[in-house]
């Protein structure tokens, strides 16, 4: 037994560093065409996963590359990636990144297809239990990727796979497999398999796994709606998909299933239902009489209910111990009743900073240091391989206890970099999505929510509007917007990225159709972010650097809720002297500032803060 299972721990280690480090691979990668907005040639380095194609250049090349220290010295390249997270540059961390995830595809390759069937078996199956551990251990990192998350987290992994390195150093068994298995192995192949088969099938495996089981929220993402039938939410729901693989993982053992026709049409089946089963229903409500339709509606109902009872009763020890992790248990923020609210928009940079590593931990001090009780992020969505397939709704929400909108679900639109969220300290009462007109460009996604504040209802308005190169889309979107914006029957807030000027034809749009006041008319140096309001008074406006942790600044407003007849405030002031304490922003971010701040931190700036009395 110790013959099997050390040498399967060694393999499940190997395994959870290999899946990290293909997780890690296309964000870097990513990072640079995002931040030029261009092919930059460093998507090259994609071609580091192709690295097994040396195996086509020979029998002595294979021979080479199976030998036991080329292996040993492959993962000790592998090792390089695992620890390029402390890397003195982006650059530098790319290239030795990339040099680990080329060298996991060869070791990966040499030990799944070679050496004796038992080894095979031990690889196979620590490299399919790391994938498993790789997961389990994101749902405790809120769907980070432990390797990738912090320097403490990349240590521990880092120290882990040496001394599993090590251990297989010492445990090396021999290098040459028995002739006899080597020759039997090689007539199966040649006589039975396709290699061109056998690769087609394995890549679209392991496509599927990365993209979409790379983290269990994926695919309860793919289903996301607006307040309040938002769909299954990642925690719990998401624990269901781990379970789905594990028991994938279990009915493998049965292969016979694989041949016969039936689960081919259960397969089948399933898949068609998740396409169409929407519209059933309808349908046969349709087709039916209404007493025929209540008895279905009556047994389907029974159903499900015993149904859930049984999820439930299996989900309900896990859930009773790991209740903290779960948002709607967390110690959601509460602000004392009030009337005044502060909320801010920001780009977010899908939670990377200037230089490409992680954000989120610096992101979320600085978000809970604003005070904010409405939070719109906007570049948000890295439910993405080459993001990370981070849910950064999910962690935002349970770090700064606020509720959260996922906004347009990761399924309806494409690139994701327009995406938009909304954190809000007070209950979402119902919010929409909806996907902007976009003939030309990017397709552009919007949130239209009402939240409850202290006993009064508040329209948001968020977007990301397409790019400045993209009139069209731009004109059209405005349109769409600014009638968002008028009928609203509520006090509302339009929060968005405009790309354009203040006067410009889309900036009228919102204010002149939308029926909607700049929180700052004065302010002429503005193109992206923009803050307009309607039926509130205006008390504060204020902009904050960046501080690396994106190319885009934070704006921030303050409000009072009217009640009955109001006159908004027009005189604006620098001064806070004369500014109660709790219309105040936070003096942590110094005090009013003249231009651009480029000293390093948060800082107001952009002659802010603003008061208005």
């Amino acid at each position: 037994t110790d013959s099997f299972l050390v040498p399967l721990a060694c393999e499940c280690v190997i395994g959870y560093t290999f899946w990290s480090l293909v997780h890690g691979l296309g964000p870097m990668i990513w990072f640079y065409p995002l931040n030029e907005l261009d092919i930059t040639g460093y998507e090259l380095f994609v071609l580091v996963a192709f690295s097994p194609i040396l195996f086509l250049l020979g029998e002595n090349t294979q021979k080479f590359l199976s030998r036991t220290p080329v292996v040993n010295f492959f993962m000790l390249l592998m090792l390089v990636g695992a620890a390029s997270f402390h890397a003195s540059s982006t650059l530098s961390r790319l290239i030795s990144l990339s040099i680990g995830v080329g060298a996991a595809f060869i070791v990966q390759t040499v030990t799944w297809w070679s050496g004796t069937q038992k080894e095979r078996r031990i690889h196979f199956w620590g490299y399919t239990l790391g994938f498993v551990a790789l997961l389990a251990s994101r749902i405790w990192y809120v769907s980070m990727t432990p390797l990738w998350n912090d320097h403490k987290s990349n240590k521990v992994i880092v120290s882990l796979f040496t001394a599993t390195i090590a251990a297989k150093l010492i445990f090396q068994q021999s290098e040459d497999a028995p002739q006899e298995e080597k020759q039997k192995k090689t007539k199966k192949d040649k006589s039975t398999y396709s290699p061109l088969v056998v690769s087609l099938g394995y890549g679209a495996v392991f496509f599927f796994l990365h993209a979409l089981l790379g983290e269990v929220s994926i695919i309860p993402r793919y289903t996301v709606s607006g307040f309040p039938n938002t769909g299954p939410m990642p925690n719990p729901w998401g624990g269901l998909v781990l379970l789905g693989i594990t028991l994938g993982l279990l009915l493998s053992f049965y292969t016979s299933i694989a041949s016969q026709w039936m689960w081919s049409v259960i397969g089948f089946a399933s898949g068609m239902g998740l396409m169409f089963l929407p519209t059933c229903n309808c349908l046969f409500f349709c087709l039916v009489p209404d007493n025929v339709s209540y008895v279905y509606m009556v047994c389907w109902l029974l159903s499900v209910k015993w149904l859930i009872i049984v999820l439930w009763l299996g989900l309900s020890a896990f859930l009773f111990q790991c209740r903290r992790r779960n948002i709607t248990s967390c110690s959601l923020g509460r602000p004392p009743p009030s009337k005044n609210f502060p909320h801010l928009i920001w780009t977010f940079h899908f939670g990377y900073d200037n230089r490409g590593w992680p954000s989120l931990d610096r992101a979320a001090e600085l978000l809970s240091n604003t005070g904010a009780d409405v939070i719109t992020l906007l570049e948000s969505d890295a439910s993405k391989p080459y993001l990370g397939n981070n849910d950064i709704a999910m962690w935002l929400g349970e770090k700064l206890g606020m509720y959260s909108d996922f906004g347009p679900s990761t399924r309806d639109h494409t690139w994701g970099s327009l995406r938009n969220l909304i954190l809000s300290k007070y209950p979402i009462v119902n919010s929409t999505h909806h996907l902007l007109p976009s003939p030309e460009g990017e397709l552009a996604p919007a949130i239209s929510t009402t939240i409850n504040i202290s006993g009064s209802m508040v329209d948001f308005v968020v977007t990301h509007m397409g790019n400045d190169r993209d009139d069209l889309d731009r004109r059209q979107q405005a349109a769409k917007l600014s009638q968002l914006c008028s009928e609203s029957r509520n006090p509302v807030v339009f929060l968005g990225y405009v790309t354009s000027s203040p006067g410009s034809r889309d900036y009228n749009k919102l204010t002149r159709d939308g029926r909607m006041k700049d929180i700052d008319p004065t302010d002429r140096d503005r193109w992206c972010e923009y803050i307009m309001y309607r039926d509130l008074i205006k008390l504060g406006y204020a902009r904050i650097s960046h501080g690396g942790l994106s190319d885009t600044e934070l704006q921030m407003g303050r409000w009072r809720i009217p009640q009955g007849e109001h006159t908004d405030n027009f005189k604006l002031t620098t001064s806070d002297d004369k500014i109660p304490q709790s219309i105040r922003f936070n003096t942590v971010f110094g005090s009013h500032y003249v231009g651009h701040w480029y000293g390093g931190g948060h800082h107001f700036h952009m002659s802010t803060p603003k008061y208005f009395v």
